[in-house]
């Protein structure tokens, strides 16, 4: 039997010229406007968000056996407190919805979500881990944009591959898709998707959207 985890998250991205830059010189772009972007959120102060996260346990056949839904309120305090708090919880068995928010505010357990830095893959120090390519530059309805695809060159569960598409006039950060190098133990396969929207002068995560492939999991257990 696998399960199959599906996460989502719901808060409050160059010209043809760019291929002709160095690679270096368009890292550096990016890592610099990144580290902006970073440090306009951190002037934002306290804030937060809600985080939807579904679970869904699929049978060998592919038909769902079992799902849940839980809601956090995720409380941010730059730069580095981060608390989530159960909202809601639903689990889905046998053709019904239970809400089981009670007994799992009881547990009181401590949960975590994969964290993804842009500022730690493009770093002048960390960029020699990598292995990027830029792979085109297309034109949307509003921006021109930027694909690069990333490959860590020693896997590791803390370093991801995938691709990462930037708007060409300022070098933000549009959306990602992105799997972590090596999978914990347990997980067949691993990915996350994102993409970010502007807010004023910050750019924040739109939705975020995370599926794995597991061999076991309990539903009682949240995904960390």
């Amino acid at each position: 039997m696998r399960f199959k985890i599906i996460v989502v998250l719901s808060l409050l991205v160059l010209d043809s010229s760019l291929f002709a830059q160095d690679l270096d010189s368009l890292l550096n772009r990016i890592y610099h406007r990144a580290i902006q972007q970073q440090n306009a959120r951190e002037k934002m102060g306290d804030h937060s968000y809600l985080q939807s996260v579904h679970f869904i346990k699929r049978e060998g056949d592919g038909d769902i056996d079992e799902q849940s839904k839980r809601v956090f309120r995720v409380y941010v305090r730059p730069p580095d407190f981060v608390k989530r708090v159960l909202i809601s919880a639903q689990n889905y068995t046998h053709g019904i919805w239970e809400d089981v928010t009670a007994a799992e505010k009881n547990k009181n357990r401590k949960s975590e979500s994969q964290q993804f830095s842009l500022t730690e893959i493009v770093s002048p120090e960390e960029r020699s881990a990598y292995i990027f390519t830029r792979s085109s530059t297309n034109e949307t309805k509003y921006d021109s944009v930027l694909h690069l695809s990333v490959q860590a060159i020693k896997k590791n569960v803390d370093r991801f591959d995938g691709e990462l598409w930037f708007r060409t006039q300022d070098y933000v950060l549009k959306r990602a898709k992105l799997r972590p190098s090596e999978t914990p133990t347990g997980v067949d396969s691993m990915q996350m998707q994102f993409e970010l929207m502007s807010v004023g002068n910050y750019w924040l995560p739109a939705s975020v959207y995370f599926e794995a492939y597991i061999s076991f999991l309990p539903l009682s257990q949240p995904w960390r």
